[in-house]
């Protein structure tokens, strides 16, 4: 994304009306660029056929540019002749990127350490628990029921926001406030943190399993990481306190 937008301004071909589209289990790192870059980003639910609605939907109606989407699965698009995820577009920038940076003497772990360094780290973590058979659905739902009811403290770390995408309410813990979500009606919940760091439960929509996606970030790296791990060990405790796992 970095690459995209810098190569546009360095050309003077960034629209002013630029947006990115990215999924509610996706990085925010993605954010602060295209903030840097005054480019507006839409969040989405996940899935690649959301993520090109959304983009056709702003395009056609809003008038905006769109430059970008990704979700955190490895699938990237560019530019609105295709409306799914394109791995030979994506090959091709990556190489292009490379052949870029290394003109300047770097290769692209380099980049990502300097972009780390001018943005921030961001750590981020999924883990899955497959429950299986009727039993594990049962389990999953109990799970998902469990955080609604009680979401567990994590020491040090402030909760500010609950985004409930199965209601479509988000509830802003310090002002005592709820406002709608305005994308569809999905077995979602995220957590958000007064860093901007988050959490998200979810079923997935395919296999017998429950997802959790961690995003966190810091100055250093290892703040990060060990930021991930509080708020993962936290959070698997309690799940495992509830399908009694070993």
């Amino acid at each position: 994304l970095h690459y995209i937008l810098s190569s546009k301004k360095e050309l003077n071909q960034l629209p002013p009306n630029g947006f990115i589209v990215k999924t509610v289990v996706t990085s925010d790192m993605s954010r602060v660029i295209a903030d840097s870059f005054g480019v507006e980003t839409y969040e989405t639910l996940t899935g690649f056929k959301f993520i090109c609605n959304m983009e056709k939907n702003v395009q056609e109606k809003e008038g905006k540019s769109f430059l970008f989407g990704y979700e955190e699965s490895i699938g990237y698009l560019t530019g609105d002749f295709v409306r799914d995820k394109d791995a030979v577009i994506s090959a091709m920038l990556i190489a292009e990127m490379a052949a870029y940076h290394l003109k300047n003497g770097l290769n692209l772990l380099q980049v990502l350490e300097d972009l780390y360094k001018k943005y921030g780290y961001y750590e981020e973590y999924q883990h899955s628990i497959y429950l299986e058979g009727a039993e594990g659905e049962k389990k999953i739902a109990e799970i998902m029921k469990a955080f609604r009811k009680k979401l567990p403290e994590v020491k040090d770390i402030e909760m500010v926001r609950i985004e409930d995408y199965e209601i479509g309410k988000s509830y802003d813990l310090k002002l005592k406030k709820t406002s709608p979500l305005a994308l569809a009606r999905s077995n979602v919940l995220k957590i958000i943190f007064s860093d901007g760091s988050w959490y998200v439960l979810r079923p997935s929509g395919t296999e017998p399993k429950i997802k959790l996606y961690l995003s966190f970030h810091a100055t250093t790296e290892e703040e990060a990481q060990q930021k991930v791990h509080l708020v993962k060990s936290t959070i698997l405790q309690k799940i495992n306190s509830i399908i009694k796992l070993k």
